[in-house]
């Protein structure tokens, strides 16, 4: 991964925030809690869910960060804290489900996490297009593609911060892009 003068500014701030001082710390929340919230909602598709993951990440991260050796790692750390914050909150999910039964109504609908309604009808019909073929992968292949490309993570990062080995986010990032292409193959001949 490129340093850049922002990775580089993120590292003083994890030095300085190791060494006890809360308002780095607080810089770091302001700069990474919108993504970190973002993620967390494109693995797990629940508002309320991800907010209640990337809060549990913070807590982890504030009080584990002293014991980070290297400050340079601390993106991929963070992304891989909350993505085990969500897998818990999946199994959590999961067993108040099988407890409790499905809910009545409940839509197997992926739910429409675009812009307001005004931001839409500035984005381009191509933009359009391809968030909806992304709101329809699997969480885990949203995030993925999320790293990978908004995040500009090589695979290594993304293969440490999604618990997983290289080969597997390989294999997982080519089957995300053969189900964009198929979810957007059908959508090119219609102009």
């Amino acid at each position: 991964m490129t340093r850049t003068p922002d990775h580089i500014f993120d590292e003083w701030l994890v030095l300085r925030a190791q060494d006890g001082e809360v308002a780095a710390m607080n810089e770091l929340v302001r700069r990474w809690n919108r993504r970190l919230c973002a993620h967390a909602l494109c693995l797990l598709g629940d508002h309320a869910a991800a907010a209640d993951a990337t809060q549990e990440a913070w807590h982890d991260i504030i009080k584990s960060i002293r014991r980070l050796a290297d400050p340079a790692a601390y993106r991929v750390w963070m992304y891989r804290i909350l993505s085990r914050r969500c897998a818990d909150s999946q199994r959590r999910a999961i067993r108040h489900r099988e407890r409790s039964g499905p809910e009545p109504g409940a839509a197997a609908e992926v739910p429409d996490t675009s812009p307001a309604s005004d931001a839409r009808a500035v984005e381009s019909e191509e933009l359009r297009l391809l968030r909806q073929a992304l709101a329809r992968l699997p969480g885990d292949l949203r995030a993925l593609i999320a790293l990978r490309y908004r995040e500009n993570f090589p695979l290594a990062a993304i293969a440490i911060a999604m618990d997983c080995p290289s080969g597997t986010i390989k294999s997982r990032l080519h089957e995300a892009r053969r189900q964009l292409r198929a979810l957007l193959e059908p959508t090119q001949g219609k102009e």
